[in-house]
């Protein structure tokens, strides 16, 4: 847009002197007086000066949104923010949403009814914005524009913004399409269908929708075809995934041979099917906790190992009771307690584990990469046993069928302990969820938790004890289970993925690479037991096979045990600096922002290559990070101390000198390499701590 009324240019409050005229910014309205009840458009007028830009109402994969928060009268409303078209920004395999140059944000205000004549009220709003151009600047401000309350009857003109908001309203307001935009989610890739026939000229070249919420992934290439008479665009689908309630708006550009260029604005698509594994929800309710534990405890006697074992002992009840109703459904009882117990004693050894790892500073959270990390390994070898990669034992039927029949409740409450402590191996494919939990619920929740699987364990012994004669309706044992359980791995598998992808997060991408490596060697492991670990084969191989799956069972922990490495670049503080140099340790701070697109790049290329990382190892670097992410005043007061007011600022500290050395804001590794090279020479400062190798 240009042609804008001029103004005096306004700088956002975080910025200095040499940077103040990158954003100038201010609040017109199309009239400045209006009768009560009256529409009246308002917006934030912004010139932003080459090269710099702000960020859309969705940044892409870096930057913050610019933002606007309303100081309104009483009675005063107002309607959706429309933002100026976007641009595509890339940046080292990143792109994200940007605007640039002279533009409006603008909106409807809805005044109220209820004000006098000649009253003035004033319509205040503070905006908030990042710029950036190598380095990044956020900036806010207040601003407030004054209208006056027109007297009955009188006429009144619009201001010279009014042209300018008719021409913006004109674009901006959704493209009427009498053929509908039908929209879909398959694997993991958003479809829009579009007629052709609406849109005027079938030569494309280029199509992109910039969704309003960040519900794509950006750096993921979009690409459409041509289906008849409708144009289908395809983009792959990150974070928020749509839904029938959750319909989809945004911007659509269209690109032409001619080098015309169309924008469409696309209000609340509604999705016709959808039909994807991401956005899947974990259960967060208790109750639904309870319910899945105690459906869990009833698939455990589908299990082949244990499905037989139900028949006999309620032949091994009727047998001590003389056939005797009454006394089958007393040792059904005992039965059902002696499993209500085993498992109590189970979650009871839980709570004692969970209660020393606490004393040890070992916290049993989803937050703890270590722990999360143990528990995906633990899911990944259930479930490659529920595979039938390898058996865990199958005592119970045996331990059921060499029982005696002597009569006693007594024996029977200890059968019931008994046979669940067997029959558990063959069955915790199905406990590892309840495991999980019990190590993050609360006890009283992880102790409810257990009882409802020992109750779903137990209910068919016990019905079957009332109901003896139910016997000869069970299904017989055959192939069905062994299927049945094999399907139920995939759960697993998927909790596996899901553990990973939380885990991730923690990483740097070296460790993450890793990590990924280590789930086919912990896979590989299971695979060799199970292959070769079988009693029919010589004791010769059996030990062979056990000692290389340990081996590569441990390598595969060794691989992906999160090292924490994102945690060797330290908090920074002043006093951090302190006594890193008191130690006579050089210091490298990292001044960063996850909204900084310059930062993260920096990282990739330079704070991640490996000469730089084995440089800070040589010279015993401390390396501390200031996270800027939230704006912390701290770390605004130290930047504006060292004459800057944007991220990313590096600084270099030795201990032999007063101040640092700001290195430049686009990092090369042979720059930071030669800034330790030149001081130290062939000289190495004390080696203090030489364990400390790298990381971002």
């Amino acid at each position: 847009m240009t042609g804008l009324i001029p103004m005096v240019s306004i700088s956002g409050s975080n910025a200095i002197p040499l940077q103040e005229k990158a954003v100038s910014v201010d609040m017109v309205a199309d009239h400045d007086r209006f009768h009560p009840g009256d529409s009246i458009r308002i917006g934030f007028r912004f010139d932003v000066a080459e090269p710099w830009h702000l960020y859309w109402v969705n940044p892409g994969n870096t930057g913050m949104p610019t933002e606007v928060e309303w100081e309104l009268p009483d009675g005063f409303r107002v309607g959706e923010l429309h933002f100026p078209d976007p641009k595509r920004y890339s940046n080292a395999g990143m792109v994200d949403y940007i605007m640039e140059g002279e533009f409006l944000i603008w909106t409807t205000l809805q005044t109220s009814n209820d004000l006098k004549p000649g009253e003035s009220v004033a319509i205040s709003a503070r905006v908030s914005w990042l710029a950036c151009n190598q380095v990044c600047i956020p900036g806010d401000k207040h601003l407030s524009v004054p209208l006056m309350v027109a007297n009955p009857g009188e006429a009144y003109s619009a201001s010279s913004w009014a042209v300018v908001f008719d021409s913006l309203e004109n674009q901006k307001l959704p493209k009427v399409i009498s053929d509908p935009i039908q929209s879909a989610i398959q694997n993991d890739l958003l479809s829009l269908r579009l007629p052709l026939k609406e849109i005027g000229d079938s030569n494309l070249v280029d199509v992109y929708f910039f969704p309003f919420e960040p519900i794509l992934e950006p750096s993921v290439p979009q690409t459409f075809e041509k289906e008849g008479n409708y144009l289908v665009l395809n983009a792959r689908i990150s974070g928020i995934v749509p839904n029938s309630n959750h319909p989809i708006s945004g911007v659509l550009e269209l690109s032409f041979a001619d080098g015309s260029q169309q924008s469409i604005t696309l209000k609340d698509v509604g999705l016709t099917e959808t039909n994807s594994s991401l956005g899947e929800e974990s259960p967060t309710s208790l109750f639904l906790f309870i319910a899945l534990a105690f459906a869990g405890g009833l698939i455990l006697n589908l299990m082949p190992c244990v499905f037989p074992v139900i028949g006999l002992k309620i032949m091994g009840f009727a047998s001590r009771a003389g056939d005797s109703r009454s006394k089958i459904a007393f040792h059904g009882l005992a039965f059902t307690a002696g499993i209500l117990l085993s498992f109590w004693i189970l979650v009871a050894i839980l709570q004692i584990l969970r209660a020393s790892g606490h004393e040890l500073g070992w916290g049993f959270q989803l937050q703890n990469p270590v722990f999360v990390f143990f528990l995906m390994v633990l899911f990944l070898v259930f479930g490659m046993s529920l595979s039938g990669v390898f058996e865990f034992g199958t005592s119970a039927i045996s331990l059921a069928k060499n029982q005696s029949a002597e009569s006693g409740l007594g024996e029977s409450f200890a059968s019931g302990i008994l046979a669940t402590l067997v029959a558990t191996p063959c069955s915790a494919p199905f406990l590892a969820p309840a495991l999980g939990a019990a190590m993050t619920l609360p006890p009283a929740q992880s102790w409810v938790l257990f009882s409802c699987i020992a109750i779903g364990l137990a209910l068919p012994y016990l019905i079957l004890s009332l109901f003896p004669s139910a016997l000869s309706r069970l299904p017989k044992p055959g192939q069905w289970m062994e299927s049945f359980k094999q399907f139920m791995a995939y759960p697993l598998y998927g909790t596996v993925a899901f553990l990973l992808w939380s885990v991730l997060p923690h990483l740097d991408q070296t460790a993450q690479l890793d990590l990924f490596f280590s789930i086919p060697l912990l896979a590989m492991a299971t695979w060799i037991w199970g292959r070769w670990n079988r009693p029919h084969l010589p004791r010769q191989i059996r030990t062979t096979a056990a000692l290389i799956a340990v081996g590569v069972f441990v390598s595969g922990i060794w691989m992906g045990y999160p090292s924490n490495q994102e945690n060797r670049w330290q908090p920074w503080s002043q006093e951090a600096v302190t006594t890193a140099l008191k130690q006579g340790r050089p210091v490298f701070v990292d001044f960063t922002a996850r909204w900084c697109a310059t930062c993260q790049v920096n990282k990739r290329v330079s704070l991640a290559s490996e000469k730089v990382l084995q440089s800070f190892h040589e010279h015993n670097v401390t390396k501390l990070r200031a996270d800027w992410t939230k704006m912390d005043p701290v770390i605004t007061q130290e930047l504006l101390k060292h004459g800057k007011a944007a991220v990313p600022v590096y600084l270099v500290y030795f201990p032999d000198q007063p101040k640092p050395i700001i290195l430049p804001e686009l990092l090369t590794p042979q720059i930071i390499i030669n800034t330790f090279d030149s001081h130290y020479g062939e000289n190495r400062p004390p080696d203090v701590d030489s364990s400390d190798k790298g990381g971002i």
